[in-house]
């Protein structure tokens, strides 16, 4: 008869289990709240983890937008045209904050380089981040059960 010789590589996924018969009913309802709030823990990183992500790409699409607009100056787009004004009326409330910082350097042809939809991207960038850094720190934390 050949020995069974135990793969090293496989990880023994067994845990110690005592008999329920020996736990007393004060060692189970811990048991019981510690599984539970392991449960809860996992539940609300993963719901943190999703809303920033959900965060993440609504300012994704703010700055598709912000960089369309800074294309569209840059190639002096027409501004009569439906598309153009559409990108310019849906990024305006998002630049005005930062217009007058500097000032536009404009070529001979009407090409613009909108500087301050760059600078728009820039901080909208930094507080994206920041806000998502300090969400995921609030959510993110230990739930304070005790067991």
């Amino acid at each position: 008869m050949v020995p069974v010789v135990p793969d090293p590589h496989q990880q023994d996924t067994s845990l110690p289990v005592q008999d329920p018969d020996l736990l007393t009913d004060a060692e189970l309802d811990a048991a019981y709240l510690a599984v539970e709030r392991v449960d809860e823990d996992e539940r609300r990183r993963t719901n943190a983890a999703w809303t920033a992500r959900l965060i993440y790409f609504c300012f994704a699409v703010l700055y598709v937008a912000l960089g369309l607009r800074v294309l569209l100056k840059l190639i002096a787009a027409n501004s009569a045209s439906g598309f153009t004004r559409f990108i310019y009326g849906l990024t305006a409330p998002f630049v005005a904050p930062f217009n007058n910082i500097v000032n536009q350097p404009t070529a001979s042809n009407g090409a613009t380089l909108d500087l301050s939809a760059l600078i728009a991207i820039l901080v909208y960038l930094l507080l994206n981040w920041l806000g998502v850094k300090l969400f995921l720190l609030i959510r993110d934390r230990p739930s304070q059960h005790s067991v």
